[in-house]
């Protein structure tokens, strides 16, 4: 009997995940739905190679080949399908989410509106220690979350749905 062991479905490592995403690169407040999207490409880097570049973005398409080099996947970074990886993702998202909001590091009631936003409460120093070292060693991919997928949208054929190909997005509510 073979035991695997994926990041990608642990809540405890979600939380780090977003230690990193809400505290290590300052993105204090974001729509829930963008930071799942965010957490997958923590989560599998090499996966920045299957989203399509925006031209309409300056330095969109050079920073994402610069991201595509870094993160290479290996023989052993098999995943399924990644819409499927994805949704395998959410209980766990959502557990280590519930969980930050009940030890008060994120806000409840925005949280029941699809917004994360970090409050105030200071992360432990030997956690703060770790997030501050992988967001260092993975500068290339945070940079480029928060300097350019964050451009994007979330919705419509232009958004980062779209762009990702995690979810649908062909019926999203784009107010004009």
């Amino acid at each position: 009997m073979y035991i695997s062991y994926s990041a990608a479905q642990d809540p405890f490592h979600a939380v780090f995940r977003f230690f990193c995403l809400l505290d290590g690169i300052n993105i204090s407040a974001q729509e829930l739905q963008r930071l799942l999207l965010y957490d997958f490409f923590v989560c599998f880097p090499w996966m920045v190679s299957d989203i399509e570049g925006v031209s309409k973005i300056p330095g969109f398409i050079k920073e994402l080949n610069r991201t595509r080099r870094a993160y290479r996947r290996n023989s052993y970074e098999q995943i399924p399908e990644k819409r499927i990886m994805f949704k395998r993702m959410r209980p766990a998202q959502m557990a280590a989410l519930n969980s930050l909001c009940s030890y008060g590091y994120l806000s409840p009631a925005d949280f029941e509106g699809e917004r994360v936003v970090r409050t105030a409460k200071e992360i432990p120093s030997s956690i703060n220690l770790n997030v501050r070292s992988h967001v260092a060693a993975n500068a290339v991919l945070f940079g480029f979350i928060k300097n350019f997928l964050h451009e994007l949208p979330i919705t419509g054929a232009l958004g980062l749905k779209a762009k990702t190909g995690l979810e649908e997005f062909r019926y999203d509510y784009i107010p004009t």
